[in-house]
């Protein structure tokens, strides 16, 4: 999948869906022509949808994570970019 010229990442997932293949292109024509002449041809996928992403948000900047009980006991305050990782009062 990684070869692909349109494929910008490929992620393998647990759940209800196996694999997640973000890929970009041109305008919904090239989109339209790429998922039919790609995927259907591979011998490891069977069935595939769309979904198209209307917004791409990230934190660039992450601060590191606090420790798993802390989180498990609601220790943690809510997480922010421009503040660093504390413990709630």
């Amino acid at each position: 999948m990684t070869q692909l010229p349109e494929a910008v990442s490929v992620y393998t997932m647990a759940g209800s869906d196996d694999l997640l293949v973000h890929v970009t292109a041109q305008d919904i024509d090239h989109l339209h022509a790429l998922l039919p002449d790609q995927f259907p041809n591979r011998r490891e996928i069977v069935a595939f949808r769309t979904s198209i992403s209307c917004q791409h948000l990230t934190n660039p900047v992450l601060g590191p994570l606090p420790p798993a009980e802390q989180v498990r006991t609601g220790s943690v305050r809510a997480v922010r970019p421009d503040r660093p990782i504390g413990l709630m009062p």
